[in-house]
């Protein structure tokens, strides 16, 4: 059995629970490890051509999250070649190829920058882009997959699909009820159709969103914003309320709570990082007055003075 035509074979099954993103990343990964296989044969896939397409990326000087990439495709492929009878054992199930990423934490945006970006004037369907990146927090590929009928005002709810097809569904706060309404009295459109069109009737893809991201980066002056980052900071904002970190695991649609308390740990940071700023430019040393000299004050009762 030709090693390409396994590959395909895997990636046809993978469609019916990943995302395109994860499809796509997919399918990038096993055309370079087919490539370095000797020959077009499934028996090619093994520890060999594993270890080979490592040291190749290595050579490469290619980034960790690049290689534990690759790696998390190699080892889907193999335990998926185990059930279906391809291989005999999993090939990757050696502690010498457990390749981990850099963990990377949220990055939301500031209180500031959030400001600059929601205060400026936009035509209506980027006003409505905004507002389903800002109070949604969805990934942009659902966002730009919505359809006029994922939208309804009675109640006022927004649903997508996300990873693995799994349909989430959040209500709409009354900003972006507000927002979808108008947009929508002025673009109108079936049920069927994407939500977000330009003039022309052309649906938003991602990446368009993210070019127009870009755009109002420059306007707003706030550098380094990216779709994803409207949902670390949305998820973020719901923490510093103080939401349960459970509730906002729902709200991210995560599988794993694991995921989201990710967003824990950067609020915790943030608070260490404001109580330090606190520390260094408000505290001011005064000397001492000079008792000898000084009257005697009225006496002041601490606990009866804090407020």
């Amino acid at each position: 059995m030709r090693l390409s035509a396994v590959a395909e074979e895997f990636l046809k099954d993978a469609r019916l629970t990943k995302s395109r993103n994860t499809i796509r990343a997919y399918s990038l990964d096993l055309a370079r490890i087919v490539k370095y296989a000797p020959i077009d044969s499934h028996k090619s896939f093994n520890a060999v051509l594993v270890g080979k397409v490592l040291a190749e990326l290595v050579s490469r000087k290619r980034k960790p999250n690049t290689k534990a990439r690759y790696m998390s495709t190699m080892r889907e492929f193999s335990k998926w070649g185990v059930r279906k009878d391809i291989w005999p054992k999993d090939c990757t199930d050696d502690p010498v190829l457990n390749v981990k990423g850099q963990a990377k934490l949220p990055k939301p945006l500031e209180a500031h920058e959030v400001k600059k970006l929601l205060a400026l004037e936009l035509d209506p369907l980027e006003t409505a882009v905004r507002a389903v990146l800002y109070w949604t927090g969805l990934r942009v590929t659902p966002i730009a997959d919505l359809l006029v009928g994922n939208v309804t005002f009675d109640p006022p709810r927004i649903t997508s699909i996300g990873k693995g097809d799994k349909e989430h569904s959040l209500p709409m706060t009354p900003e972006l009820t507000a927002t979808l309404t108008k947009y929508l009295n002025q673009f109108p459109g079936k049920p069927y159709e994407r939500l977000l069109r330009d003039r022309k009737g052309r649906p938003m893809n991602q990446r368009r969103i993210q070019r127009m991201v870009r755009k109002w980066a420059a306007r707003a002056g706030v550098s380094g914003v990216t779709p994803h980052r409207f949902r670390h900071t949305a998820a973020t904002e719901m923490l510093e309320r103080n939401v349960n970190p459970a509730v906002v695991q729902k709200f991210l649609n995560h599988a794993n709570i694991t995921t989201t308390m990710g967003y824990v740990r950067v609020r915790d940071a943030m608070l260490t990082d404001a109580v330090m700023r606190r520390s260094a430019t408000n505290i001011v040393t005064t000397p001492l007055p000079d008792k000898s000299f000084s009257e005697p004050g009225p006496r002041v009762n601490l606990e009866e003075d804090e407020s």
